[in-house]
């Protein structure tokens, strides 16, 4: 999705947006340009210079993927609008990251004002410049390749956003939720040929799923906001404790949002837990939210509807402190995860040489979760380390 689908700290996407194949984006009549920006929950606005490169004035009927895309867009515009309606110091954003660079971070410039403050990290005041100028090189990096994030500013002179804080989405709705098999391997980081095997039934949905990364993203904002910035620190590894903590708690809060409208745990949810209980096979122990997401699903759907968006935050917050815990239990964390990629034949980015080993019944219950969780979204056994299953198109054969 990568604090993703952003996944933050800075440059840390542990999954871009996955490059669609084959498929054109329609005209846009619905939304001019490339943005879909609230706010406030009464105005929309798009990019300098929509007006000339508006529909004219008999558009001839859209074509179904028109109609596909304005209903991704008026998703988007909907949720920024309904969140803008609910916390009311922040005003939310979305830049469609498929769009002129250039142009979206001109009005990037617009939006956030001269010297506004970046939110996402603590800082002394005599670092603030020097932040400021990574934090932009840092959205417009995401804007190049994108890929989902989220950054919160206080706007500085002449913003156009007029509340306390601003929270900048950036988010390619048609990339990520054009079909069902799009939104699914938005988040699964496996090899194209492992994600064609997936049955159809176990896809994630697509108007569901750009709900769960919009909101995914919102949850950022709103943890600096009300929870405080990400802490500076020396210790080691403590930039990936810091993004584990906020995948996991996105996670969670865009996880409940959706189980909370339903009324019912779906198979969009059960699919998104086996998801991010296979990220040890991609080397990303940082997007492993499993433990946080089967925290969420052994709540009760009726409670979940019965909390508001704020209740909803706030136990988002409550299950990711609980289940990532503190610092040194990340340690350990990360100590049985590094094991457990060995296992499963996975490369390692970083080692822990000093101390305690890792449980080996901790690493054995998590290669045994992600064999779970292969088997259980595509219907087969996981291979063994350097020996690929055949494709189904290959057995047929």
């Amino acid at each position: 999705m990568n604090r993703d689908i952003r996944v933050r700290p800075a440059l840390r996407q542990g999954h871009p947006a996955r490059q669609t194949r084959g498929v054109r984006r329609a005209p846009r009549p619905y939304l001019a340009l490339c943005l879909c920006l609230i706010l406030s929950p009464a105005l929309a606005w798009t990019a300098p210079g929509a007006e000339a490169e508006s529909a004219p004035a008999t558009p001839p009927p859209p074509t179904a993927q028109q109609a596909r895309q304005a209903k991704l867009d008026a998703i988007v515009l909907r949720t920024l609008a309904s969140y803008a309606a609910e916390f009311t110091d922040v005003d939310f954003v979305v830049i469609d990251s498929s769009g002129d660079v250039g142009r979206n971070m001109s009005l990037l410039a617009r939006i956030i004002g001269k010297d506004p403050v970046p939110l996402d990290y603590e800082h002394p005041p005599e670092l603030r410049s020097t932040l400021l100028y990574m934090t932009l090189m840092r959205v417009e990096f995401l804007l190049q390749e994108d890929i989902g994030s989220a950054t919160l500013f206080r706007p500085g002179a002449g913003a156009l956003a007029k509340r306390d804080s601003v929270c900048i989405v950036t988010l390619d709705p048609w990339t990520i939720a054009h079909s069902d098999r799009a939104a699914t391997r938005h988040l699964l980081d496996l090899p194209e040929a492992a994600d064609a095997r997936i049955p159809p039934a176990h896809y994630l949905e697509r108007e569901t799923h750009l709900r769960f990364a919009l909101e995914h993203e919102i949850y950022h904002c709103l943890d600096t906001r009300y929870n405080g910035p990400i802490a500076r620190s020396d210790r080691k590894r403590w930039e990936e404790y810091s993004m584990l903590r906020d995948e996991s708690g996105a996670d969670a809060f865009a996880l409940i949002n959706q189980i909370a409208r339903r009324g019912t745990v779906g198979q969009d949810a059960r699919t998104l837990r086996r998801i991010r209980g296979l990220t040890l096979l991609a080397g990303d122990p940082e997007h492993y939210t499993y433990p946080t997401l089967k925290a969420v699903l052994a709540l009760k759907p009726s409670r979940l509807a019965r909390l508001d968006v704020h209740q909803r935050f706030r136990l988002a917050t409550e299950l990711r402190d609980r289940t990532v815990g503190s610092y040194a239990h990340y340690l350990r964390f990360a100590r049985a995860a590094n094991e457990a990629m060995r296992h499963l034949g996975v490369g390692i980015a970083h080692t822990l040489r000093n101390g305690h080993a890792a449980r080996k019944n901790v690493v054995l219950r998590m290669v045994e979760e992600t064999q779970r969780c292969y088997r259980a979204l595509l219907g087969r056994t996981l291979p063994p380390p350097g020996h690929e299953a055949p494709s189904s198109e290959s057995q047929s054969r």
